[in-house]
């Protein structure tokens, strides 16, 4: 199990346990505070433990936005860092308030393993020379309570510190989760503030990508996959979906080559699509309505689906 875990921290972007040093107070940071305000606060790389051996479990939400200084460190999402701020703190509100953490990271966290209630795993840190903030406050943080939000790689984290016990659980979820693989058809329909940005949808807003799903869908009420593939062709705005029949590919990211097979994680998506994709959508049937993400708005027809 260790090995597997560690092995899947290698391959993600922003598993737990970073490499970057997070001595210097961060950027915009408040006086240290109670965790419960989800006011930003600062890291004393003074207060970090020598050494801690072990595997330390959490559950975690970070929300990034768009920063040069930390490009390749994690996924980028195209919000301003007032934003992320914002929505990291209405997040971590809710928490507090009683929400479910895990149902919260599922929808928001840009961490890798969102898909798996936002896990957290920390591998044994005494063989660093600089402390990492996100580690080190997961460390001091009692197990069932939450951490302090931090500014972290560009974006704002917080967690709650788990159990052994809980966090193998929800390693459980994420390696059963990995092993589905599924293909799927998508007639997406861009929009104003999507990600990424497209000049030529600007004057399209969201609320008129939205109508216009919803009058796709009703239009594939009990017809078949070859309707499906003639109005992706017609009214798909993403050039890749529209020249496919609507048909989804992606590179694999363990062989680096092109797939029509779509797996968790896979950065190319949202997470709304891959749930829909990878588990909830049933084989062969158009999902009832639109997926609404950050990246649009798209109408799903899943084809088949696996597990490796």
């Amino acid at each position: 199990m260790r090995t597997a875990i560690l092995t899947i921290l290698l391959l993600a972007a922003t598993g737990c346990g970073g490499d970057e040093p997070s001595a210097v107070k961060a950027r915009g940071a408040e006086p240290s505070v109670a965790p419960g305000t989800c006011r930003v606060s600062p890291f004393d790389a003074k207060r970090a433990p020598a050494s801690l051996p072990g595997i330390y479990w959490g559950q975690e939400i970070w929300i990034s936005y768009r920063s040069e200084e930390h490009v390749g460190k994690g996924f980028r999402y195209p919000r301003t860092r007032a934003e992320a701020l914002a929505k990291a703190r209405d997040l971590c509100r809710q928490v507090h308030a009683g929400a479910d953490l895990g149902k919260l990271a599922r929808r928001w966290s840009n961490g890798d393993f969102g898909l798996a209630d936002g896990l957290c795993v920390v591998p044994e840190p005494s063989h660093r020379n600089a402390p990492d903030a996100r580690d080190v406050t997961l460390f001091r943080t009692p197990i069932g309570s939450l951490t302090p939000l931090l500014e972290w790689r560009g974006g704002f984290w917080f967690a709650r510190r788990l159990s052994e016990a809980d966090g193998r659980k929800l390693d459980g979820k994420l390696q059963k989760a990995l092993k589905l693989r599924a293909r799927a058809r998508v007639i997406h329909i861009h929009h104003a503030g999507a990600f990424p940005r497209r000049f030529e949808f600007d004057n399209y807003t969201k609320a008129q990508a939205v109508e216009k799903a919803w009058a796709i869908i009703r239009e594939l009420e009990h017809k078949d996959g070859k309707r499906f593939a003639e109005l992706a062709r017609k009214h798909s705005n993403e050039k890749g979906t529209r020249e496919r029949d609507g048909l989804l590919t992606t590179r694999d990211p363990i062989t680096k080559k092109k797939t029509e097979w779509i797996r968790w994680g896979d950065r190319n998506f949202s997470q709304m699509l891959l749930d829909v994709i990878l588990e909830k959508g049933t084989p062969g049937r158009v999902w009832p309505e639109p997926v609404i993400s950050g990246q649009g708005v798209d109408i799903v027809l899943v084809l088949e689906r696996r597990s490796d």
